[in-house]
């Protein structure tokens, strides 16, 4: 087995949505790394996967409706804080910050691959 190895200067930034620029971190079947520039302001809409997802907000600040109307959790959070989410749960994001967060995903995002 060899390992998975990325070069952020090499990973191409996507734009995922106005004012998300996504890289692709190192990555095999089973889980993805991602990191995320947001500016502030920036909203990832509403949203589900059947992967579990994880994320560590190293600067910024965020925040991250989790659930369906009406059985919703709101968290808000800073430099440091962590977050992981259960798959096939709906959840969104507005960034409160410029921030930079990364994320994982397990089993990999092949839509992005």
């Amino acid at each position: 087995m060899s390992g998975s190895f990325v070069v952020r200067a090499e990973a191409e930034p996507v734009e995922q949505a106005p004012g998300l620029t996504r890289r692709m971190g190192a990555h095999t079947p089973e889980l993805m790394l991602c990191e995320y520039e947001c500016k502030k302001g920036a909203v990832v809409p509403l949203h589900k996967h059947p992967n579990v997802q994880a994320g560590y907000v190293v600067s910024g600040s965020v925040q991250i409706v989790v659930g369906e109307e009406g059985h919703t959790e709101l968290k808000v959070c800073g430099k440091g804080d962590s977050y992981a989410l259960p798959g096939n749960v709906p959840h969104m994001a507005t960034m409160l910050a410029d921030s930079l967060i990364v994320e994982t995903f397990s089993p990999a995002r092949t839509e992005w691959l």
